[in-house]
């Protein structure tokens, strides 16, 4: 018998997550977090543990990463450019996945 937590773990591992945005520590991402989290959107930080232990390691890989499911990324996009997340210049970047 499989406890919830694998079955919760192997469907994690299934779902494609996709990264919105990225910080350089991770209390830099906690409003956003709870602000996605508040409307029914699950995120992951990517490299957030890493960069508590030692905050030097941030640049070394791509700071904390904001991550959502592919399913969800349209939503989650929408809720923070209405909450003023993303900077004009971040929308516009060539290759950046608001556009």
């Amino acid at each position: 018998m499989q406890s919830f937590f694998y079955n919760n773990l192997k469907q994690r591992k299934l779902d494609k997550w996709i990264t919105i945005k990225t910080f350089n520590l991770p209390g830099d991402v906690a409003v956003l977090r709870g602000r996605l989290e508040s409307e029914g959107i699950e995120c992951f930080l990517a490299n957030e543990l890493t960069i508590q232990v030692n905050p030097l390691f941030s640049n070394a890989v791509d700071g904390v990463q904001l991550q959502v499911r592919e399913s969800d990324v349209a939503r989650a996009v929408s809720i923070l450019k209405e909450g003023g997340y993303f900077t004009e210049q971040e929308i516009k970047a060539p290759g950046v996945l608001l556009q």
